[in-house]
């Protein structure tokens, strides 16, 4: 049978997890409801069962895969070759087709583009009406004929719009395989990505390609003393798998001046030199001539990795926009879009003025850089990175600059940053102490940071100065490589963590915030309303906090809600149990006014039965320290009639 994309992506997050996972996570993770996830866990049992394994669930922990290592690599690999079992998603299926139409010199059929992805005929248009405003954008149409459709405009544009599929098809283990194949000089056996596969399919002698990078990055070194980020690696793969397959699908260079060659190099004559003298000898090898053009193109990846700025003789025509108004009217875009004041942030400005100075200068060089945390970033910030795009479309489209999901992707994260910032989504301050404090404990923070997003570190230290650092104060939680004993909570690590370190780190960090928690709700109860928590003390110029206050009245009265609920038991229709959420929010909100119910007729005479009933709801409304009239308590029983 075959699995879909996202059954796969699960797949292979259960085979790596070190113990079981939950639906509701992954139905949170990927976007979908759990009904959704309950379809594509049945699809996962019943292709393990083809396979002579057992998919292992249990209410209370969730699910997970026995296996040996031996038996979960191989796993592994039957998911990276999909081969004829696997389906594309519709966002893959598009990539796809794009690719297809981009890379061939001649027609192509709607059925033959509908068999090659195995779907309809109206799906594959379905498909094409998605693409065709896309390579719009970028200068480039479909024309269509007797023979077909195809795709015209500038060769250059084609290269541009190719890289930026391909980037945005690459996840952190396809840009990991790929600089692996560069450094061991052979193509890997297997891909994640089918789309992915399928390009690299359409490449000769890829062994050859992936040799001749390697030796690229190693001359390069040797020559220059440069040694090219993997970043910048796997940019000059892709455009040299781009050149070579354009021209094995039949293009062969008939449009002049395809990529602008400066023709004096001044002093980046050195990494051109180097290139043209690697890039002539695969064309020799392959039997390919590659003129200067294709050569300064793939070129530019590294020129750019090397180059603080452009040299305005190489790029005289490129008239670049001020960096400075790009961030504010992106800033703005998104403020609006959002209806938030991240214009009241300057830090978000200084970062993201930093980031979009930088992006600029690789724009003047045609430069992409790969993303490999794309997927992981639109998939838990999806809202955030949708306003992103579409204020990227709307700010940088005016001076034809299109930005790739990677390019999204990172200024997304500088807007969630600053988003977390402005709703007081704490951060835990932590305290790195290992034996000297140098190395190791700076490892550590870089580990603990991109691990756990609710911790920041703070600072780091040895042994002997830990007392004296934390005297200074700011610190709430101490991770040590060493055991420790010290007045704050403290975790005990590897020196290299692990998933059972982040895990123990993670547990610390909930008790230390469910106690702040605990702290606030003794502090600023609703039903005291004591001074400096009611509505009579908030600052009403400042709407935060007034947002942040009804807020939390909304959650408190869902939260009593659904006590009240459980603690009966019973069914109740839908209806009633939205009807009662609904009273038990304007509950709170007149409870913190100081006003109280009124309703007419409220003294009915009590239900047969009534009285345990009566005396539960009361019991959980002096838990939460909540005083209601006799009409209100009447009110609230009609539910649960």
């Amino acid at each position: 049978m075959a699995l879909v994309t996202r059954s796969r992506a699960l797949l292979k997050k259960i085979l790596y997890a070190p113990g079981p996972l939950r639906i509701k996570d992954f139905a949170a993770e990927f976007g979908v409801s759990e009904r959704t996830i309950k379809y594509d866990v049945g699809s996962i049992r019943l292709w393990l069962v083809d396979q002579g394994m057992e998919l292992k669930s249990k209410p209370s922990q969730g699910i997970w895969i026995e296996c040996t290592e031996e038996k979960r690599k191989k796993l592994l690999e039957q998911l990276g070759h999909g081969g004829d079992e696997v389906f594309l998603s519709q966002s893959e299926r598009v990539s796809s087709i794009t690719l297809d139409l981009l890379l061939a010199d001649d027609c192509l059929t709607i059925g033959r583009l509908a068999e090659k992805n195995a779907v309809s005929r109206n799906t594959a248009l379905a498909d094409l009406a998605v693409i065709e405003p896309f390579l719009a954008d970028w200068s480039l149409r479909i024309e269509r004929s007797a023979s077909g459709i195809q795709v015209t405009g500038a060769e250059k544009q084609r290269w541009f719009v190719l890289e930026k599929i391909i980037q945005d098809l690459l996840d952190g283990n396809d840009m990991f395989r790929i600089v692996a194949a560069v450094a061991e000089a052979r193509k890997p056996n297997h891909y994640f990505n089918q789309v992915l596969k399928s390009f690299l399919d359409s490449v000769d002698h890829l062994d050859l390609v992936f040799a001749t990078v390697g030796s690229l990055v190693k001359e390069t070194e040797r020559e220059l003393g440069v040694l090219l980020s993997d970043q910048c690696i796997i940019g000059v793969f892709i455009r040299l798998c781009i050149i070579i397959s354009r021209r094995s699908h039949g293009w062969h260079g008939r449009e002049q001046g395809t990529f602008d060659f400066p023709g004096t190099l001044d002093g980046n004559r050195g990494i051109f030199a180097v290139f043209r003298k690697r890039l002539t000898k695969l064309g020799e090898e392959t039997g390919t001539r590659f003129p200067e053009s294709d050569i300064w193109f793939v070129c530019l990846q590294a020129l750019a990795m090397i180059s603080a700025a452009p040299d305005n003789q190489h790029f005289a025509g490129e008239v670049l926009p001020d960096s400075f108004s790009i961030t504010r009217r992106m800033i703005q875009e998104v403020g609006e879009g959002l209806n938030l004041p991240f214009s009241e942030y300057p830090d978000l400005f200084t970062d993201l003025l930093a980031h979009i100075s930088n992006k600029l200068t690789e724009y003047s060089y045609g430069v992409i850089e790969p993303n490999p945390m794309l997927h992981e970033i639109r998939r838990a910030y999806r809202v955030m990175f949708d306003q992103v795009k579409a204020a990227g479309i709307k700010v940088f489209g005016v001076y034809r600059i299109y930005l790739t999901d990677g390019d999204v992707a990172f200024m997304t994260l500088h807007f969630q940053n600053a988003y977390e910032r402005m709703h007081g989504q704490r951060k835990v301050n932590a305290l790195v102490v290992c034996g000297t404090g140098r190395g190791s404990s700076r490892l550590l923070k870089t580990v603990i940071e991109n691990n756990l997003k609710n911790v920041s570190v703070g600072g780091t230290c040895s042994v002997m100065e830990l007392h004296k650092t934390l005297r200074q104060g700011g610190h709430d939680l101490v991770i040590s490589v060493l055991p420790v004993n010290v007045a704050v909570p403290s975790v005990l690590v590897s020196a290299i963590p692990g998933e059972a370190d982040f895990k123990n780190i993670q547990q610390q960090v909930g008790e230390i915030l469910k106690a702040e928690q605990t702290n606030q709700a003794l502090g600023s109860g609703v039903k005291a309303c004591k001074k400096g928590s009611g509505p009579a003390h908030l600052q009403m110029d400042d709407p935060y906090a007034v947002q942040a206050w009804f807020q939390n009245l909304v959650f408190q009265g869902f939260e009593l809600s659904r006590q009240i609920v459980s603690s009966v038991g019973g069914h109740f229709a839908a209806e009633r149990v939205e009807a009662l959420t609904l009273h038990c929010i304007f509950l709170m909100q007149r409870t913190a006014f100081g006003i109280q119910y009124r309703e007419e007729n409220s003294w009915a005479a009590r239900l047969e039965g009534e009285q345990p009933l009566r005396d539960r709801l009361l019991d959980i409304l002096q838990e939460r320290q909540i005083e209601v009239t006799e009409s209100e308590l009447q009110a609230i029983l009609k539910y649960l009639e």
